[in-house]
């Protein structure tokens, strides 16, 4: 069994001349952007299509209603994937609750929208699978829909028990917990409870939910439960959930947070795609066939061993302000995105504090990620004491690793409390140390002196190494951490040899701040993107696991810096350029060897193997963008041959031929076809 489908939701489609529903110039748009989806989801051809519902902007009381849905179903009519719909509130009405902004559901509003799209509930079998799409806005109605679609329900689960059973509302039946209050996001009592028990008695497998236009995931005891962003425009009362000003429209046009999901299948379980499709509104834009790795799943192999820190709060809910659509309710949400990102990214390790698995609110959404595979290495301070060693013994099995941070301690001491660590927990414990603004300080700076706190062996601090030889038995690890002003590609090398020279396993930290004065502000996208392509480069060749420090922007407080996504958890040029590069250099053939030389244009790293080479360029930051004729190629085994060139930051990718240039002095390739981008540059070359 293999498979893929797609899920789209919340369209919203809009006449373009007098439709008045909305006053909100991204609503304008939508008919546009509708058409690049319809067009972006032709190119991937999934088996099916499902569209969780809100088809128009206009409401069933509007004149603009059905022109709307008009103009709505010849739309998806061009689809060539089979479509199965289900309606939302804009399609039928609000849910039977007094204080909702729009006039309600109605049965007459079932049949106006049966003649566009036909039946408000079915369901149909794919491959051994049960899809089931329920109408939510009729729910706690007392409409007679509403008791047809109950009897109907519960003698289509109780028909096909035993099957893998898929689940799509447009309604979602909770944001952050089963027992929240309700409220204009959610699926209200008592047909919430309902559909829970249901849930857990035929053990469903996923729930797809529109409605809410951003993204929310959690898991209900066997059953994931993903909530869809959308694809017209994003609700902009969920700004609440970012620490920073509000995007376009104070919110509504947060255009990269708009796309779809594609679910790929198998007989080991089902994983989402977020495809982002930036509010893009040009058909040819949509990337061509032969870039199909752009929307690939991230490779399930660990090649790459990449991890972030998740500096930022990440499991706790934000109480949103009450008002507009929710004037009775504080309603709470969690900020889900960094999630997205990380599966987006293929990233699985996460380094959180210690004070995380304390809280009893996080260890559950710990437990919940770490069904969907997400490891987590848990950071403290100082020797444990017995009562910190009892409780991550306690929830071991929710972490991978454990560092402990020297402050500095007796070195017998410190091996005596390390070997009680690894006696009392089963899980990987890894040594690190403190270094402050207070330990550095010799004297020679005058009276310049700049508060730090980092933590991490260094590979050239010889004294602080002496350490390992005494503990090393007692560790699984060592934290090496990559100062700001090294270069990645020279320093984990040296990292490498010093481990291996002690018999011991490095864990690499790569910090992306510029220097450890805490006034400059290091939030050059270009050097950031740089600095992760070249670090994760060198860390497959050295075969080291590896974490990123920033994940998130750090934008307020000391030493601020760009990290992979801003503070509204969009993509900055190096997650492009990270997100690139796992879906492209883990199928690079082994054994992987890499040399790095100066050009002109930057830095540039080659990777060779027998069969293949790969040049990973960076540019100087600052600099103009790339245009490569002919490159140094040291190493190469080839002579000619195809190849590709990618630009890391866009995706967008170009064919090529290419020769050695036997003339040159030293190792030169020339490109037939000349090659730009605006970034990182990687390319791929094969003997013909």
């Amino acid at each position: 069994m293999s498979f893929t489908f797609a899920v789209v939701t919340d369209s919203h489609v809009k006449l373009e001349e007098g439709d008045f529903s909305s006053p909100y110039a991204s609503n304008q748009l939508a008919v546009a952007r509708n058409r690049y989806v319809i067009e972006y989801l032709n190119r991937l051809a999934p088996a099916f299509v499902i569209h969780l519902g809100d088809f128009v902007q206009a409401v069933p009381v509007l004149p603009s209603y059905e022109p709307a849905m008009e103009v709505a179903k010849a739309l998806f009519q061009q689809l060539k994937s089979p479509l199965h719909t289900i309606p939302g509130n804009h399609d039928l009405g609000d849910k039977p609750v007094p204080w909702m902004p729009a006039p309600l559901v109605t049965e007459a509003n079932h049949r106006r929208f049966e003649r566009f799209w036909g039946a408000t509930f079915s369901a149909f079998d794919h491959q051994g699978c049960r899809f089931i799409l329920i109408n939510s806005p009729v729910l706690n109605s007392g409409l007679p829909t509403e008791e047809r679609q109950r009897v109907w329900l519960e003698e289509e689960l109780a028909t096909h028990q035993g099957k893998r059973i898929f689940l799509c509302t447009h309604y979602p039946l909770y944001l952050t917990h089963a027992r929240e209050e309700d409220h204009y996001d959610n699926i209200s009592e008592p047909a919430r409870s309902w559909l829970l028990s249901l849930l857990e008695r035929y053990r469903v497998e996923a729930v797809f939910a529109g409605h809410v236009h951003h993204f929310f995931y959690d898991r209900h005891g066997e059953t994931d439960l993903y909530v869809l962003p959308a694809l017209a425009f994003t609700r902009q009362d969920y700004s609440e959930l970012f620490s920073i000003d509000p995007a376009d429209e104070y919110g509504r046009n947060d255009a990269d947070k708009l796309g779809f999901l594609l679910v790929d299948v198998s007989a080991q379980g089902h994983t989402v795609r977020f495809i982002r499709t930036g509010g893009r509104t040009r058909p040819e834009e949509v990337p061509a066939p032969a870039s199909s790795w752009r929307w690939s799943a991230p490779p399930q192999s660990d090649a790459l061993r990449l991890g972030v820190y998740l500096r930022h709060a990440w499991a706790q809910p934000v109480a949103m302000p009450y008002g507009n659509l929710d004037e009775f309710v504080r309603k709470k949400a969690r900020n889900d995105y960094p999630l997205l990102a990380l599966g987006d990214l293929g990233i699985r390790r996460l380094r959180i504090p210690i004070g995380d698995l304390l809280e009893a609110e996080t260890r559950e959404r710990m437990r919940t990620l770490r069904a969907q595979g997400y490891a987590f290495t848990v950071f403290s301070i100082g020797l444990p004491s017995p009562r910190l060693r009892e409780t991550v013994a306690r929830y071991h099995d929710l972490l991978e690793a454990w560092e402990v941070v020297s402050t500095g301690e007796p070195v017998e001491t410190l091996a005596t409390s390390l070997q009680e660590i690894k006696q009392a927990v089963p899980i990987q414990v890894f040594l690190s140390q403190i270094v402050t603004a207070a330990t550095t300080y010799h004297g020679e700076q005058g009276s310049r002196f700049h508060h730090f706190v980092r933590h991490g062996f260094r590979a050239a601090d010889a004294g602080a190494l002496a350490v390992l030889d005494k503990v090393a038995g007692c560790i699984d690890g060592v934290v090496f951490s990559l100062p700001p002003e090294e270069q990645p590609w020279e320093g984990i090398a040296r990292i490498r040899q010093q481990a291996s020279s002690r018999g011991i396993a490095p864990l690499v930290h790569v910090q992306m701040q510029g220097s450890d004065n805490p006034a400059l502000a290091h939030i050059d996208d270009q050097a950031i993107a740089n600095r992760v392509a070249e670090s994760v480069l060198a860390a497959l060749v050295n075969a080291v696991p590896l974490f990123l420090d920033t994940f998130i922007d750090h934008d307020r407080g000391y030493h601020v810096r760009h990290g992979l996504l801003d503070r509204r958890c969009n993509p900055r040029p190096a997650y492009q350029v990270l997100r690139h590069l796992q879906r492209l250099l883990p199928a690079f053939p082994s054994p992987r060897q890499g040399e790095r030389v100066q050009v002109d244009q930057g830095r540039l790293f080659c990777l060779s193997s027998p069969s293949s080479s790969a040049l990973l360029l960076l540019p100087h930051p600052g600099g103009e963008s790339l245009k490569v004729e002919s490159l140094a190629a040291p190493g190469l085994a080839l002579r000619q041959g195809k190849g590709r060139g990618i630009d890391l930051v866009t995706g967008e990718e170009r064919s090529i031929r290419w020769r050695r240039d036997e003339q040159a002095a030293g190792e030169r390739v020339v490109i037939e076809e000349t090659l730009t981008a605006s970034g990182p540059l990687l390319i791929l070359l094969q003997a013909s």
